[in-house]
Formats: structure tokens, C-alpha cells, sequence
């Protein structure tokens, strides 16, 4: 009876409690707002202000983190036998576990971006501009983003192509309320993170290799004239790339090893998982291509 009375005291003599009684107040993350002001408030328009295009570029070109020039001319690419795969992360409502580390059908390591976006953890930042990124390492809150979303002739995602997931220029590091506004197919942000990447790395590698690579990935339709100079870059050390460059060559080097002799002992490349759903997922139609890849992958670091 008490309960009725306070009920009926809210919503009869007092109405514009209603809402306060049957709706839950909504709230606002600080994490995302920055995301949305840029996206809903200034990038709503249809054709984009010059004003618009300044803060956009401000924000790419300053908090960006981009790799040296030496870690892309001895490995353009990170991880030749990881793809990207979501899926992987989807837990098995029968087992409990999800597939991170599994080997698809095709031979290659199911990666939910997490291979690569520690990859270079032990590596401070070089930055002449900004303060806060100068000597300090990767803390929370980036995202190694893929520049480039979309492919050449294929309704396939770049990061589930081995070609180009791991693809040095297709590589970035934003803050995460900046990582977002590149997400959008065709935005200028994810089109002026393209053409500073084509700046910085296009003429640099020459090699058959890397330049069948470059053809999977459209050309930039925005022009950006930048000093490179001014760019942050992973500051890496010759010691750090001949450690990760041979550990590179020796795992690859065992995955075709195993392929040839599955009875060879199991070791640990990235994940348990790997090696053992290797001998058994990779598909004998998949095989050639996929034998052909790495090896070409280990001819070529240097």
C-alpha cells in the first residue's frame, strides 16, 4: 500500500517526475566526445571547409606515429603470416575459448590486431614538435590503424590480406578518438593519412617485392606536401631490427620447415596454437600459395 501511495504521489501529483521515475539518464563518455564533435558537429557538412581541412590535418599530421624508414627497407612487412580475423576473438559457447592464434584454412595466423599494434612497445618516440610524445613509449589509448581499408579489385579488407596487414606504409598509430574519424571509407582523414604515407615510403623500395605489394593498395586522391621531418616516428635502434628481422627469418623459416615434416617437434610461434592448427587446417589446394609467399617473405629481409 506505501509502495502505491509514493508511486502515485510521483507520477499523478507530481508529472514531470515521470521521467525521473521510468527513464535512465543518459550519459556522455569524455573518451569518445572529442570522436564525435569533429565527426557530428564539424565534418557534417557535405563539402569540406578549408577551417575544416586545417583542423583535420593539424591532428593527423601532429599525433601520428609513424615507422623509420630503416625497419621499412629491411622488412616492409611486419608479419607475413598473420591476417586479421575479428572472428578470432569470438568465444565458443561449447568450450569457453575463442580462436585467437588458430591457423585458417589458407596457413595463416587468425590476429585480432594485437600482434601488431606491440610490435614496436620497446621503441621510444622521436618527436620534434610535440612534448609529450618525445622519448616516451606507447601508454594506452593508441591504435595501430591500417591506412589504407579497401583493396585494388577485391571486396576484401586490407587487414585480412597478408600482403598488406602487416604492410609497413599501411601502418599507423593514432590516438584513439583520432583512429576513428580515418575509419570512414573516403574521408579526408583517412585519404590525407594515404597520401602522407605515399610521401613517405613510395620511392624508397624499388624491389619486385614490395612494389607488387604497393599495387594492391589504390592511389592517394588527396595531394599533401609535408616535410617528413616534422613527423613522429618509432625511434628504432639497428640492434632492435637485426633481433627482430632474425627472429622474423627463423620463424618463418620453421613454419615452412613443419609444412614439409609435420613430425618435426611443436615450437611456439606467437601463440600455441599456431603451428599445431597449421598441420591440420591448411588446405593441400592453399599450400603452394602459401609456401610461395613466405619464402619470397624470407628472401627478402636483409
Amino acid at each position: 500500500m506505501i509502495k502505491y501511495l509514493i508511486r502515485f504521489y510521483y507520477t499523478e501529483l507530481i508529472p514531470e517526475n515521470i521521467n525521473y521515475m521510468t527513464k535512465v539518464k543518459k550519459k556522455v563518455n569524455g573518451e569518445n566526445i572529442l570522436y564525435h564533435y569533429i565527426q557530428k558537429n564539424i565534418l557534417s557538412t557535405k563539402d569540406i571547409t578549408p577551417f575544416q581541412k586545417q583542423l583535420v590535418e593539424h591532428l593527423i599530421i601532429d599525433l601520428s606515429i609513424w615507422i623509420p624508414f630503416n625497419v621499412y627497407e629491411k622488412m616492409p612487412v611486419l608479419l607475413p603470416f598473420v591476417v586479421r580475423d575479428a572472428s578470432s576473438r569470438i568465444k565458443n559457447q561449447l568450450t569457453g575459448s575463442d580462436e585467437w592464434g588458430v591457423s585458417d584454412k589458407f596457413g595463416y595466423l587468425r590476429d585480432d590486431n594485437s600482434l601488431i599494434k606491440n610490435i614496436f612497445g620497446a621503441c621510444p618516440i622521436r618527436s620534434k614538435y610535440i612534448t609529450e610524445y618525445q622519448g616516451s613509449f606507447l601508454g594506452n589509448g593508441f591504435v595501430a590503424s591500417h591506412i589504407w581499408r579497401e583493396v585494388k579489385g577485391s571486396k576484401k579488407l586490407a587487414s585480412t590480406i597478408p600482403q598488406t596487414n602487416s604492410f609497413v606504409p599501411n601502418l599507423v598509430w593514432l590516438p584513439k578518438q583520432i583512429s576513428k574519424l580515418t575509419d570512414r571509407e573516403k574521408s579526408y582523414a583517412q585519404q590525407l593519412l594515404q597520401s602522407i604515407s605515399h610521401h613517405i615510403y613510395r620511392k624508397v623500395n624499388n624491389d619486385s617485392y614490395t612494389q607488387e605489394i604497393w599495387n594492391f593498395l589504390p592511389n592517394p586522391e588527396v595531394e599533401c606536401e609535408i616535410n617528413i621531418e616534422t613527423l613522429n616516428f618509432f625511434n628504432v635502434t639497428n640492434e632492435w631490427l637485426e633481433r627482430r628481422s632474425k627472429k622474423l627469418t627463423s620463424e618463418m623459416t620453421y613454419i615452412l620447415d613443419v609444412i614439409e615434416n609435420p613430425n618435426l617437434e611443436v615450437q611456439k610461434i606467437k601463440c600455441s596454437r599456431y603451428i599445431p592448427t597449421l598441420k591440420n587446417n591448411l588446405e593441400n589446394e592453399n599450400r603452394k600459395n602459401f609456401i610461395e609467399w613466405v619464402s619470397n617473405s624470407i628472401e627478402r629481409v636483409v
